[in-house]
């Protein structure tokens, strides 16, 4: 009995005035139709500021053509006061640095400037610049055979030193800044692996030895004496 009561209700609510108020059918219409009307309004402004925007354009160009008509900048002042005047003047202010310190001095005395004035709207978006893919193969074609060159000249250093399958620090001559640089470096990354072996490119395998008994060496370069413990690079060349 409740439940029928119920519907009744609400079928006498959908089609009927009911406690001052009107049909929920004719709200539902008119709720519709308000929506639609600001949906078309909205629509209506849209088309409209676009097109006084194209508008605007036509217009900016026109004055533009005016002004460049004029015999000097007196006759331009005249246009401007003619068609913008006072009441309608916009002005742009800018921190810059002037030119000179007088205050008396007029702008128009001084080098004119340019500004990109940027719209301050969430539709702005900057042009993206579309720079052509370059073609790089040629410059790691150069890198490449710049590291195989070095590998080269490397190899060609290190060979001048080995002496029975081991470079021994005490025994060195004097050496230039460039070997001195490549001889520290493969001692302090084979003394970071400790005595597992390391590999010098495609070149051979070392490790470092550290002789703890025998006394600190002098290594002699071009530009200076080195004091360090002695240490050997021993060599194992594969195949």
């Amino acid at each position: 009995m409740d439940l029928n009561l119920g519907r009744f209700k609400s079928m006498r609510e959908w089609f009927t005035p009911y406690q001052g108020r009107a049909p929920l059918s004719e709200q539902l219409v008119d709720n519709t139709n308000e929506i639609i009307r600001k949906i078309t309004r909205f629509a209506a402004s849209i088309a409209d500021k676009k097109n006084s925007h194209a508008n605007r354009k036509n217009e900016y160009l026109k004055l533009a053509q005016l002004f460049k008509d004029q015999e000097d900048l007196h006759e331009a002042h005249k246009l401007s006061a003619l068609l913008m005047g006072s009441t309608t003047m916009t002005k742009v202010l800018a921190n810059i640095h002037r030119d000179t310190e007088n205050i008396n001095s007029s702008i128009y005395e001084e080098e004119p400037r340019v500004y990109d004035i940027k719209p301050r709207t969430r539709s702005y978006r900057e042009k993206i610049v579309k720079n052509p893919i370059l073609e790089l193969g040629f410059l790691k074609e150069q890198k490449r055979q710049a590291i195989l060159q070095k590998r080269v000249d490397d190899e060609k250093i290190l060979n001048k030193f080995i002496e029975d399958d081991e470079i021994d620090f005490k025994k060195l001559p004097v050496v230039s800044v460039k070997e001195r640089t490549l001889l520290l470096s493969l001692l302090s990354r084979g003394k970071k692996s400790g005595k597992a072996w390391q590999s010098q490119g495609n070149q051979f395998l070392y490790r470092i030895s550290h002789m703890k008994d025998s006394p600190s060496i002098k290594l002699h370069c071009e530009d200076g004496i080195l004091s360090m413990p002695h240490y050997k690079i021993i060599i194992r060349r594969e195949g």
